[in-house]
């Protein structure tokens, strides 16, 4: 079970509709969305999912369980997470998967950053995300 978050940016005033197991979350901005979609997909909310989640059935309250600080246009490390969660989006879209792995590192620290967790702490989460995926795949 992972966390996959992306931004649909709708043109019409009739937003995408999603089933059962998809979240839509209503932004104010394409800053804020990128800015919430970079949090989700960082390490340390993917490995909180991963822990209570079952694969087969994954709840939509993910929101409920982590502390996202409300985004903040003047608050320079938001923008950063906006930016580099935009730079994925786009990296993905011309399939330049290896650059993204940069990236997400760098989102990464960022997030860690935000909810106050050390470079150790950041580094356990992600060596257990890595584990736990790979004993998934075997």
């Amino acid at each position: 079970m992972s966390v996959q978050a992306s931004v649909v940016i709708s043109e019409t005033t009739h937003p995408p509709i999603p089933d059962h197991k998809l979240m839509l979350v209503s932004c104010s901005s394409a800053r804020e969305a990128y800015y919430l979609s970079a949090l989700l997909n960082s390490a340390p909310c993917k490995l909180l999912v991963f822990s209570y989640a079952i694969s087969t059935s994954t709840s939509t309250h993910v929101l409920d369980n982590i502390a996202i600080p409300k985004f903040l246009e003047n608050d320079s490390s938001h923008l950063e997470l906006a930016t580099l969660s935009e730079q994925c989006h786009d990296l993905k879209q011309k399939n330049q998967l290896d650059q993204i792995v940069v990236l997400e590192a760098q989102v990464d620290l960022l997030a860690a950053k935000l909810w106050k967790l050390n470079k150790l702490e950041l580094k356990t989460m992600q060596t257990a995300l890595n584990n736990s995926q790979k004993k998934k795949k075997v």
